[in-house]
């Protein structure tokens, strides 16, 4: 089971930057393995999403959710939008996403939006994201 949720000061909001990923619907099941180990699944009806030139570095999203935070922007290219909110992770943290479980490393964030959290790398946090001064998610 997840470590208890943390809330208050810790969560800050963040706006997603937006870089171009390709996206493909699942038609079954797909399970990868992550850089840190843990084993992840996406299920048919899903969207595959991946870098372009990075194709190791895959994630899924519900059909609803990429519909909701993800825009086209060329030749089958994407780029996320939106607000999420954010805090450092606790080392060891385990985080349940609805990909599966992770256990967050020294550096990572937690990420949230609508209920759904997921681990982020410090890297790809900082490519990802940034701060948002509006403050509203």
């Amino acid at each position: 089971m997840a470590n208890p949720p943390r809330h208050g000061a810790d969560w800050r909001p963040f706006r997603r930057i937006g870089l171009p990923v390709a996206a493909e619907l699942l038609r079954e099941e797909l399970v990868w393995t992550t850089a840190d180990g843990a084993t992840m699944h996406g299920q048919a009806g899903h969207w595959k999403l991946w870098e372009p030139g990075r194709p190791r570095r895959v994630w899924t999203i519900t059909d609803r959710d990429f519909r909701a935070t993800y825009e086209p922007i060329e030749d089958g290219l994407f780029r996320s939008v939106g607000r999420v909110l954010a805090r450092p992770a606790s080392v060891d943290e385990l985080v349940e996403s609805p990909e599966g479980t992770r256990v967050a490393q020294a550096g990572d964030w937690v990420v949230t939006r609508e209920g759904h959290r997921w681990v982020v790398s410090r890297v790809e946090f900082q490519r990802r994201y940034r701060p948002d001064p509006d403050g509203a998610v």
